[in-house]
């Protein structure tokens, strides 16, 4: 019996524990169903397999590395988790921001309307760790078919978001050597889709993620980043 593989793959780097339920309840609560959830535990020193044991799921996939990579370069935890992936279409997770319902579902009419197009951005929105509704910011909303060009002028002029509001094509991703490596991560997620973005990027007009800010995010002399 040939089992297919899923169409996307939901892959998480996973060290913090605090907001993972969270997270993962918000995957697995999407209204479009063909996906796969890998969770790939960075050595942590939080119990990340118990919390993905106490799901009973198949789409969940959980692996552990038997040495922390993120702690020295985040982004090699980013590429070495991808491996794991099955799906033509790969959403990098985080272990703490929220998705919205409709985020593959959105994400899937819109690749669809625009077939030749390797990437999708979900509009984001950041709030505060302790209150999912308590709104810090929220970014503008882009043209649905964004060229290269325009989305350059947009990430010159103020636009930030995080690596989970992006959907890659994964042989695009793999054709460029896998996310591109900045010291913490910082900027790799944007670099990353304008390498991506040849035929343009398409965008939902309404807000898909979750962005959580909060004193355990990964950071920088207090800067939040992924």
């Amino acid at each position: 019996m040939t089992t297919l593989s899923p169409k996307y793959s939901f892959v998480m780097p996973a060290y913090k524990s605090q907001f993972l339920k969270e997270s993962i309840d918000s995957i697995l609560a999407q209204s479009y169903k063909d996906f796969e959830l890998i969770i790939v535990d960075d050595a942590s020193p939080d119990d990340i397999a118990g919390v993905v044991s106490s799901y009973d799921d198949a789409r969940i996939r959980y692996y552990r590395n038997e040495e922390n990579i993120g702690g020295t370069n985040l982004v090699s935890q980013w590429n070495h988790s991808v491996e794991y992936a099955q799906g033509d279409w790969i959403i990098l997770a985080t272990d703490d921001d929220i998705y919205e319902n409709a985020f593959l579902e959105t994400a899937d009419r819109l690749l669809n309307k625009y077939p030749n197009v390797d990437i999708f951005r979900g509009r984001i929105a950041s709030f505060n760790s302790s209150s999912p509704d308590s709104l810090l910011y929220a970014e503008c909303c882009l043209p649905e078919h964004t060229c290269l060009e325009e989305f350059y002028y947009y990430h010159f002029h103020g636009i930030h978001g995080g690596i989970p509001q992006y959907v890659f094509r994964k042989s695009a991703l793999e054709s460029i050597g896998g996310f591109v490596d900045f010291p913490k991560a910082i900027g790799s997620d944007d670099a990353t889709a304008i390498l991506i973005a040849k035929n343009g990027i398409v965008c939902s007009g309404e807000f898909l993620v979750r962005f959580r800010v909060s004193k355990i995010n990964i950071s920088s002399e207090g800067t939040i980043v992924r």
